[in-house]
């Protein structure tokens, strides 16, 4: 698929160029995955302001609901389109001549239709309400992950690596509505979408330039899914310790 972020939300994304993107679903898992390996945006930083940056405000550009909003689990690209031009024709109305100011806070609100698949799924729960304002999240909270990551039968490949993983839980339960939508199982109604990001490199991870490791690249890995019990913090953790770098 084509490289994130969409064209039509490049201008407001997270500075970041991606060099590689997979994604992946498990229909019976009503789970979705996506591998990237991006250039680092978090070069003078440290753990700390990196924590900072995923907890900030949601629509400050930067945080956690940012990074999944524009790179991975963007809206349909005819939604944007839609918005695009909804917004240019409501700034030629502001822009009439009997018009005698123009709102700084110009915004149009835009109805995504929500494809039944996975991906139109997970998008609504991120969706900056309706690409203006986001959902709520119950919170963040950063976990390290520091090690060898390895294939499941235990069998080490690769180098060592650090990871920071993020997690954001929507608080809106599903209802009957949204289940029938998106062709769930009907127990899946009461259920919460649960997400997951992680940003790594080999060890250590490249905060500061270093002249014998120049231009490390970072891998995001980002999943989210659904269910009644605990989170998934579990299940993305075996996921990641399947990723490692050549």
């Amino acid at each position: 698929m084509p490289l994130p972020p969409s064209p039509r939300l490049a201008p407001f994304a997270p500075h970041v160029t991606f060099l590689e993107f997979t994604t992946l679903e498990n229909p019976k898992m009503h789970s979705a995955l996506r591998i990237a390996t991006t250039t680092n945006p978090f070069l003078g930083g440290d753990e700390v302001a990196l924590d900072v940056q995923m907890h900030g405000p949601t629509g400050s550009g930067n945080g956690l609901a940012d990074y999944l909003f524009y790179f991975f689990f963007s809206p349909p690209r005819d939604c944007l389109d839609g918005g695009s031009e909804a917004y240019k024709k409501a700034k030629r109305q502001a822009e009439l001549p009997d018009q005698t100011t123009i709102s700084p806070d110009l915004s149009v609100r835009a109805d995504c239709k929500h494809a039944p698949t996975l991906a139109g799924f997970y998008f609504e729960p991120v969706e900056p309400g309706r690409i203006v304002s986001s959902h709520e999240w119950r919170g963040t909270r950063r976990r390290d992950l520091s090690g060898v990551l390895s294939d499941a039968d235990g069998k080490s490949r690769g180098q060592r690596a650090d990871f920071y993983v993020f997690e954001a839980q929507g608080r809106m339960q599903l209802d009957l509505a949204t289940v029938d939508h998106f062709n769930l199982p009907d127990e899946m109604q009461g259920s919460q979408a649960d997400f997951f990001w992680a940003v790594g490199a080999p060890s250590p991870f490249p905060f500061f330039r270093d002249p014998q490791r120049k231009n490390v690249p970072l891998i995001q890995v980002a999943y989210a899914g659904i269910g009644l019990g605990p989170n998934k913090r579990d299940i993305f953790m075996k996921l990641l310790r399947q990723v490692h770098s050549p």
